[in-house]
C-alpha cells in the first residue's frame, strides 16, 4: 500500500522505504519534539503489525509535538482514524481538533483523503453546526465522493 509522502528535510519515502531504510528511533533520541519522526515511527509500527495502541501513541505524540503541521495532518489522520476504537475520549477529542484544523486549512483535500463513511461522519461532526461549513462539506462530498454517472 502506498501512502502519502511527506516532505521537509527528510527523505521522501514510501511505506516500504520507511520501514527498511530509515529508522525513526535514532532521530527521536536526538530530537524528541520532531513530529515527522513520530509519524514515521507510527507508520513503521503499523507496517510491523504492532498493537494499535502503540501506533496510536506515536501518532498522538506527533500531534503533541506538531499540532499545526499542514504537510502531516491528513497523513496522520489517515493512519489514526482506523484506530478510533482504541482511543480514549481525550485522544478522540485530539483527533477531532486535528479534523477541524485539516478542514480549515484544506477542506477539499480533507474530503478527498478521508473516504471511509466513519471518517466522513467524524469530519461532519467535528466541523460543527455552522450552516456555511456544513453546506460546503455537503457540496464537496457531492462533487468528490459521488460516483460519476455513466
Amino acid at each position: 500500500m502506498i501512502l502519502r509522502l511527506f516532505s521537509l528535510s527528510l527523505l521522501l519515502f514510501t511505506g516500504w522505504q520507511c520501514a527498511t531504510l530509515w529508522q525513526p528511533a535514532p532521530t527521536l533520541a536526538k530530537a524528541p519534539h520532531f513530529p515527522y519522526a513520530w509519524t514515521a515511527l507510527a507508520h513503521t509500527r503499523l507496517q510491523q503489525s504492532q498493537p494499535p495502541e502503540q501506533v496510536a501513541a506515536a501518532l498522538l505524540r506527533s500531534f503533541e509535538t506538531g499540532p499545526y503541521e499542514p504537510q502531516l495532518v491528513l497523513y496522520r489522520l489517515q493512519l489514526l482514524l482506523p484506530l478510533w476504537g482504541h482511543l480514549t475520549p481525550v485522544e478522540q477529542n485530539t483527533v477531532r481538533n486535528q479534523l477541524q484544523i485539516s478542514w480549515q486549512e484544506r477542506p477539499r483535500h480533507t474530503v478527498q483523503a478521508l473516504t471511509s463513511a466513519h471518517a466522513q461522519w467524524l469530519l461532519g461532526d467535528s466541523i460543527g453546526t455552522d450552516p456555511a461549513s456544513q453546506a460546503r462539506l455537503y457540496l464537496l462530498r457531492k462533487e468528490l465522493l459521488s460516483p460519476s454517472p455513466e
